[in-house]
């Protein structure tokens, strides 16, 4: 029982700290590590899907440079949800960017379903949602739907 219970805790913390790489690699542009961060058949669905870690890494190291001159990811409000040696949850995120000279943000989440391998866990699949996508000038603002009429 209390095995089981440390587990989980470990489990958990090793989720966490694959999620915060994650961010760290996309965002010093370290494609080959992030892309090592899935199942070699994993999937990534953003603009675009990408299946395998071979195209993940093509798609991360082409897409995120011409859609980005610089990003940074700021991640909360995560839920892990153990079952095994698979779990599902979601993360919460602030994207801050540059685009073609434009500062920019955006608010989504992430939804994960990941797998453990040889005691080490990974991403099975990770979905971006965007709820919003700005110009920083413009804040929050922007996103607001215009009254029916």
């Amino acid at each position: 029982m209390e095995t089981d219970r440390i587990t989980a805790i470990e489990d958990r913390l090793a989720i966490r700290e694959l999620r915060n790489r994650y961010c760290h690699y996309i965002d010093s542009e370290q494609w080959a590590m992030a892309a090592d961060m899935f199942v070699e058949d994993g999937e990534f669905e953003g603009i675009e899907v990408a299946r395998g870690r071979a195209a993940i890494e093509d798609w991360f190291s082409r897409s995120v440079p011409e859609t980005f001159t610089k990003a940074w990811h700021m991640c909360t409000n995560a839920t892990t949800f153990l079952d095994g040696s698979r779990a599902t949850g979601t993360t919460a995120f602030t994207f801050y960017c540059i685009d073609n000279g434009v500062a920019k943000f955006a608010l989504g989440h992430y939804e994960d379903t990941l797998e453990k391998h040889d005691d080490r866990w990974l991403f099975r699949k990770r979905k971006v949602h965007f709820d919003l996508f700005v110009d920083w000038k413009e804040g929050f603002g922007a996103a607001i739907p215009a009254p029916a009429e």
